[in-house]
């Protein structure tokens, strides 16, 4: 059997993104020689221009439809998530966090938290403002007293809350 189309099949076949250790435990081939076929499996898809794409997030490889594609096959994909149960969640939330799984589920190629408010803040059509990073050493803004908590946001500013992740991926 050809080891590059056993690399294929097993990443189509998982439906999520695997290392290439896990990969070697399902389909007994060594992780380096998974590795080179990985390469070259990412680089024939894009020599193609297939709608499919191999992709690399952080450490783990995926087979997902390409972005560009993605809104067209969406039609064809069932939710993941009840509709109304969504529109529950995101209603009620005025700050969500991700698990560092977000990116792999959702096909993300950053895994960094900038790189993950670009990415939703370009789906989203909003423009993306670089949040600068909080320092201890910070003083320019008075801390608030421990238990004083923000000022509620503005119904506009808790959609983009709720659009835009906080906290680490």
């Amino acid at each position: 059997m050809n080891p590059r189309a056993i690399v294929e099949a097993a990443l189509f076949s998982a439906g999520k993104a695997l290392t290439p250790e896990e990969l070697a435990q399902t389909t007994r081939l060594e992780s380096d020689v998974i590795r080179s076929h990985l390469r070259a499996l990412a680089q024939e898809y894009t020599k193609r221009e297939s709608a499919i794409e191999v992709a690399q997030i952080g450490t783990k490889w995926t087979m997902q439809i390409r972005s560009e594609f993605a809104e067209r096959a969406r039609a064809f994909a069932p939710p993941e998530i009840d509709r109304d149960l969504l529109k529950t969640a995101s209603g009620r939330s005025l700050a969500l966090t991700t698990t560092r799984y977000f990116a792999e589920f959702f096909g993300l190629k950053s895994t960094d938290r900038e790189g993950i408010r670009r990415l939703m803040a370009q789906k989203a059509g909003v423009p993306y403002k670089e949040r600068p990073e909080e320092t201890p050493d910070d003083t320019s803004e008075t801390p608030a007293a421990p238990n004083e908590l923000p000022p509620p946001e503005s119904n506009e500013a808790s959609h983009q809350a709720a659009a835009v992740p906080a906290g680490s991926p």
